[in-house]
């Protein structure tokens, strides 16, 4: 009978050892990622409804479009396209992000508000539904909301905690950068991920992998209970502090 404890328990932990293991023999991260804008008539058909259907809330909100484009880098097979919008007196960036399988079916969709801070620091506010790297710096402030979050309460949300700080932290955006600025957004992650030790750089492969320690909590972090945990908390503190701003 304690034979078969041990056994059961050893099945039980056996996934917080392999998982870790496969992520960090298998998981690469681009350093360098490959944007192309296009017109939106090369938009998916999938991609160009949900993204006029948010956008159209957007510059109801005094948004302005900048640009379109896709992600030439594809991961598991699926494409990223992206609409980049700006409103310089909320200074605020948004981004919509669509997902696409090859065929060009949008499998996922979602938006987030960026405001670039003083001192490199970011403010976040997205409905992926993502909660990100289990470590994050102290320079960037994320607030993930449901999927369902309706664009207008997503950029009242936002702004009112930009409100929050000082006007003279809040970086103005500047559109004629827009492009430039977008792929910033995209390595920062890696960057603070490498300052965190999280990943570190394969001159080899030229390639971002996970340290050991980032497998681990990448893992972890990812499986069943702790994603629960993290879901729970996250979702409780949205429901004291954000839903009402």
């Amino acid at each position: 009978m304690v034979t078969l404890c041990y056994i059961l328990i050893a099945v039980a932990l056996l996934p917080y050892i392999a998982v870790p293991i496969l992520i960090w023999n298998t998981q690469r991260f681009t350093c360098a990622f490959h944007l192309r804008v296009i017109q939106e008539t090369f938009l998916p058909k999938s991609v160009v409804a949900e993204f006029t259907k948010t956008s159209d809330a957007l510059l109801a909100n005094d948004f302005q479009h900048c640009f379109d484009a896709a992600s030439q880098d594809e991961f598991l097979g699926m494409r990223f396209y992206h609409r980049i919008l700006v409103n310089r007196l909320q200074r605020t960036w948004a981004i919509c992000t669509g997902i696409c399988d090859p065929e060009g079916s949008l499998q996922k969709s979602y938006l987030e508000l960026k405001s670039q801070l003083q001192n490199r620091r970011l403010f976040s506010t997205h409905n992926s539904e993502l909660l990100g790297a289990p470590i994050k710096s102290s320079r960037m402030r994320t607030i993930v909301l449901p999927s369902d979050t309706p664009t207008e309460v997503m950029v009242k949300i936002h702004v009112a905690n930009l409100n929050k700080l000082q006007p003279s932290d809040l970086l103005e955006p500047d559109s004629t950068l827009a492009v430039e600025t977008f792929k910033q957004f995209l390595t920062e992650d890696h960057e603070e991920q490498l300052e965190l030790g999280a990943i570190y750089f394969d001159d080899n492969e030229k390639v971002y992998r996970p340290t050991w320690a980032g497998a681990i909590l990448i893992g972890w972090y990812s499986m069943w209970p702790l994603t629960l945990i993290r879901r729970f908390i996250n979702a409780l503190r949205i429901r004291m502090k954000y839903a009402r701003p």
